[in-house]
């Protein structure tokens, strides 16, 4: 997995099944997730499937989508494509992601559904 930290940017916190974390930046306009070594996000476990999901930057939003049909899980709910909130959680097989954006970020969301974090 590649290891990568930069303040200020939005980002995966990639805890796995035995504990450790990792940090990834989501600098690249798209970040697949899967079993497969050519994945940016390698995840070590028989339930991701080899190309699981992929992280899209199509600004201001980042969109998580399903790779494989199978759905990815999102806050428990399994979408095939929806925008990532700061503080959602992603489940593949036994790895929890967690998506945090900065604040740039955020309120470029906000102002693009029209809605004020916190309220």
């Amino acid at each position: 997995m590649r290891e990568r930290y930069t303040c200020g940017m939005p980002m995966l916190f990639v805890e796995s099944p035995m504990g450790t974390a990792d940090v990834i930046d989501l600098e690249d306009d798209r970040t697949t997730i899967g079993r497969a070594p050519d994945n940016l996000v390698v995840l070590d476990d028989l339930g991701v499937s080899r190309w699981h999901a992929a992280i899209e930057h199509c600004r201001p939003f980042f969109i998580v989508k399903d790779l494989q049909k199978r759905g990815v899980s999102v806050n428990g709910k399994v979408v095939h494509a929806r925008a990532l909130f700061s503080g959602d959680i992603l489940n593949f097989g036994g790895y929890r992601l967690r998506f945090v954006g900065d604040r740039d970020y955020e309120e470029a969301v906000a102002e693009a559904v029209h809605f004020t974090p916190g309220r």
